[in-house]
Formats: C-alpha cells, structure tokens, sequence
C-alpha cells in the first residue's frame, strides 16, 4: 500500500531527492464546481464549432478549405490551453476545438469531394499521422496528448499494414513505451507530458499487437524488395514478437541493473530467461509480450493504472488466444491444467534458487 505522504516526503528527503518541509497542497476548486464549468465549455465550444463546421461546408467545399479551418480550430485550441493552465473553462473549450480541428483535417483528408478528388489511403493515413504527431507534442493537454498520441500509433499502423510493414510500427510504439516510462523520473520536467504519451503509445501497444498478427498479409514472393531487406520478410509473423520480445528484454535487464544486480548474477540471467520465454509465446499467442512489457514497467515504477492496463490486456489477450484454438473444451481444460501447474512448478523452482522473499518487501506497487 502506499505510505501517507508525510513518511513518503521523509522517505524522498533522506534519499536526497526533495529537501525543505512538505509542501502544503493548494485548496482547489469542489468537484461539482468544475464538471458545471466544463459542461458550459463544452456547450459553448459545440455551438462555436457547429457554427463554424456548417460555415466550412458551406462556403469551403475543399480539402484546402477544411485544411485551414482546421488548423485555425487547432490554433484556437492553443490559445485556449495556454489560458487553460489557471482556468477549467478555457481547458474544455481548448480540448473540444482541437478534436473538432482534427476531425475537419481528417474529413479534408480522408473525404471525397465533388470533383472526385480523393487520396490515396496510404498517404492520407500518413499525412494524418504526422498531424495527430504534431499536435501530440504542440497542444500543453494531457488528454488532447493522450488522445493524439493513440491516434498517430494508429494511423501510422494503419498506412504501414498497407505496406506489410506493421511490424516495424508495433515494434518502434513498443520501443517508444519503454524509452518513456524508463525515463519518467530522469526527464522530470516534462514528467506531464511523457506520461501523456506514454499512456496514450502503451493502450495501443495490445491492440495493434493483435491487429498486426490478425491483418498480416501473404508472405512476399521472391524478389519482392518492397517487403524484404537482405533476405528479411518484414511480413514474417515472427518478426513482430521478436521485436517486442527484444524491447522486453532490454526493459527487463534495465530494471535489473538498475537494482545494482551484477552483469553476471542469478537473478539477471533468471529476469533476462522469463523474457525470452514470455517473448516466445507471444509467437502463438499475440499480445502477452506487449502486455508483459506494460506489466513489467508499471510494477517497477509503482504505477498503479500502467500495471492495470497491462494486466487487463494480458487477460484479454490471452482470452482471445483461448477463444481462437480449434480445440475441443475438453482439449482446452487439459491444456488450462498443464499450464497451470507449470506457473506452480516454476514459482516453486524460483523459491528453490533464490530463497525466500525478504522479510520487508517494497509494496510501492
């Protein structure tokens, strides 16, 4: 459980992270004070952008002219944020101009128009994934942030899957995961905003896991150079959980040095093996290396909603893997009781090579 905040301040002064008294929290305002001043945002932002968006169709029936009104929404949602910082008012109606300015860029991207004009998928889904990326790191929001940054993890899979490259887009969003919750502490002063992106990249960390194995087009023939590099098929299904299997294991072994364990310890080499094993499942079943990894750096860091997200994805993952075998129930019940007693043998060999648990144990997570 976590400790009262003034035995969790002496415990920070005396590891020389924070000196001087505990800092008395400012008095906000009550709940309902704010959900009534967000209510009135988001009713005036509905009826400035329902305005503005029936004025964009009337007068702009173009791609550039819902291009501009867009970015003038998103210039507004700026102006709204900054002011936002001392004011819930400003913040809502910021938040609800910046999805109205995304959604009129998609509509100018995605759209048809009366010419015929339309753009090719692939691209549309890039020049829009570029845009969610922007305005990822541009609007000072967490949720715009959080909201965003899922937005562009998907586009950019979307345009990439197209392409038979999703599996370089689930690796570099696995990757991107850990560098920014690895770093949460270390990069202290944007600690808002990482955390933003971080949750908004790790939610969609699962999904596209499964997305990738389940939208994974035919191998590429010989000689296709489109989808290979030096005899690498970037559409080999494995390749997904290898990567993901590498960033799990390089978070892992991380954490461990970061424990002071030596290059060459027991319990490195034990810590390194589980991620080689949980990255080898993910073969067969999609998803548990990305939601071990979400595990793994939620537990570490005392995070308590990235431990839920990633132990919800693991079950869910791990249910849609059920689900999928073409096996009997009885089939499955077995297998249910192998596996089961597999995870008692290991914790029991675990007990056996490491000893029992010390006697205080950290319970920040």
């Amino acid at each position: 459980m976590t400790p009262p905040p003034a035995a969790l301040w002496a415990r920070l002064a005396a590891a020389g992270l924070v000196e001087g008294e505990q800092p008395v929290p400012e008095a906000g305002r009550r709940w309902y004070v704010r959900l009534m001043l967000g209510a009135a945002a988001w009713l005036a932002a509905i009826t400035l952008m329902g305005f503005l968006v029936s004025l964009t169709f009337v007068l702009l029936k173009s791609r550039e002219g819902l291009l501009g009104t867009g970015m003038v929404a998103c210039a507004l949602a700026y102006a709204m944020f900054q002011r936002g910082r001392t004011s819930h008012w400003h913040a809502q109606l910021g938040l609800a101009a910046s999805f109205v300015g995304q959604g009129l860029m998609a509509w100018a991207l995605f759209g048809s128009f009366d010419n015929g004009d339309a753009l090719p998928g692939t691209t549309a889904s890039l020049w829009m994934a570029l845009i969610e990326a922007l305005l990822t790191v541009a609007l000072p929001n967490s949720i715009n942030r959080f909201v965003s940054a899922q937005f562009a993890v998907g586009l950019l899979a979307l345009a990439a899957d197209d392409q038979g490259l999703g599996t370089l887009v689930l690796g570099g969003a696995a990757g991107l995961t850990a560098v920014v919750w690895l770093n949460e502490f270390r990069w202290s002063e944007r600690a808002e905003a990482l955390r933003a992106i971080g949750f908004g990249v790790a939610s969609s960390l699962p999904g596209l896991a499964l997305a990738v194995r389940q939208n994974m087009p035919p191998p590429a023939a010989p000689g296709d150079l489109g989808f290979t590099l030096n005899g690498l098929d970037f559409r080999a299904p494995w390749l997904a959980s290898v990567l993901v299997g590498a960033v799990l294991l390089a978070a892992v072994l991380t954490l461990c040095r970061r424990q002071g364990l030596a290059a060459g310890a027991r319990t490195m080499g034990l810590a390194g093996l589980a991620a080689v094993l949980c990255g080898m499942l993910d073969l067969k079943a999609a998803g548990i290396a990305s939601s071990l990894l979400l595990v793994v750096l939620g537990f570490a860091h005392g995070n308590r909603l990235l431990l839920a997200l990633g132990l919800l994805s693991l079950g869910a993952c791990v249910s849609w893997f059920y689900y999928a075998l073409s096996l009997t129930l009885l089939e499955k019940s077995l297998w249910l009781a192998v596996a089961g007693g597999a995870l008692l043998l290991a914790r029991t060999g675990l007990r056996v090579l490491l000893g029992p648990p010390p006697s205080e144990v950290d319970t920040h997570a």
